[in-house]
């Protein structure tokens, strides 16, 4: 069996009484996590992780932070699903735990300014040391595939899942303008629900080529989930 764990939403900080606190933004609700919840999260953030190779990744970040406790990993683990900040799917193959893991998960474009590029940059280089070349092929050299600009173009006005898009690439849409846009374009028929449209995407043609894409842009620090 394979299983894959990812990261659900944004990080951003927010001021209180003068102290930088971190928050996880999911659509319009804030989300206030620990120490140890947030190595959790940020370990799976644009990233794919078994759990296995979570726990690995969790003790090695717990561990440069010195950070000495009994806190449970599987506790943790459990605490953030069942707050829907990760998402996680086992399946038999690795791609079928791949589609059932983005096939219900809602693609958001990251948008970053010039300046957020550049300030990213800077405190890659300045503050973690990670060589200039390295910062600036991250945020501005970044190649994005004929494939994957088509996934950002229809998630951009609306979020779409994976199983959405593979249905859009079927039927040669091209864009999407909202919400009610996906539900004339995409849910046609009157017996037309979600779980019959992950069916039918889970044995496209096309299925491996809009997987692929969206894990790329994923990893590439171009889109979120939620």
């Amino acid at each position: 069996m394979v299983t894959y764990l990812t990261a659900l939403g944004r990080l951003i900080t927010k001021e209180d009484n003068g102290t930088q606190i971190p928050v996880v933004v999911i659509g319009s609700e804030e989300y206030h996590l620990d120490a140890d919840e947030l190595m959790v999260w940020s370990s799976l953030h644009w990233n794919f992780l078994n759990q296995s190779d979570l726990e690995k990744e969790y003790l090695s970040r717990r561990s440069r932070a010195r950070i000495y406790n009994d806190v449970s990993f599987e506790s943790l683990v459990q605490r953030l699903k069942i707050r829907k900040l990760i998402a996680e799917y086992t399946d038999y193959l690795a791609a079928d735990a791949l589609y059932g893991l983005l096939s219900e998960l809602q693609i958001r474009p990251v948008r970053f300014g010039l300046w957020d590029k550049i300030r990213s940059c800077c405190y890659l280089y300045f503050v973690k040391g990670i060589p200039m070349r390295e910062c600036i092929d991250g945020y501005f050299g970044t190649a994005i595939t004929p494939n994957e600009k088509k996934v950002l173009l229809l998630s951009k006005s609306t979020g779409v899942t994976a199983a959405e898009i593979i249905q859009c690439a079927e039927k040669n849409i091209q864009k999407l303008g909202s919400e009610d846009d996906v539900m004339d374009k995409l849910y046609i028929a009157s017996d037309e629900t979600a779980d019959t449209l992950m069916t039918a995407s889970r044995f496209s043609r096309l299925k491996s080529d809009v997987l692929q894409a969206v894990a790329n842009l994923y990893l590439k620090k171009k889109i979120i989930f939620e």
